[in-house]
């Protein structure tokens, strides 16, 4: 069953492969290479989950097959968020 899940410790490698490879995620989701350190200083600081945005795993089993993340972003007076996702290259499940 494909679902939503925290973000666990072991998951840390096969996040920061989906946001530094480019050959995980494909040429027009590649946004250029990560700080190899920043995924494990946010998920120490608080398991990447927070008051202004956060990553969830998408995951079938145990399996992680990508991630959704948001953000929460300040426009005019008020707040709105942001949110997308980074399916693992050649993933076959989606969680709606």
């Amino acid at each position: 069953m494909t679902a939503l899940r925290p973000v666990e410790a072991d998951d840390l490698p096969f996040l920061h492969r989906l946001t530094s490879d480019p050959g995980s995620t494909g040429e027009f989701q590649w946004y250029g290479f990560q700080n190899p350190h920043r995924m494990r200083e946010r998920w120490d600081d608080n398991g990447m989950l927070g008051d202004d945005g956060g990553i969830l795993i998408i995951a079938d089993g145990g399996d992680p097959l990508g991630f959704v993340s948001w953000t929460r972003q300040i426009a005019n007076r008020g707040c709105c968020g942001a949110a997308g996702s980074g399916p693992a290259s050649g993933a076959t499940a989606c969680a709606a």
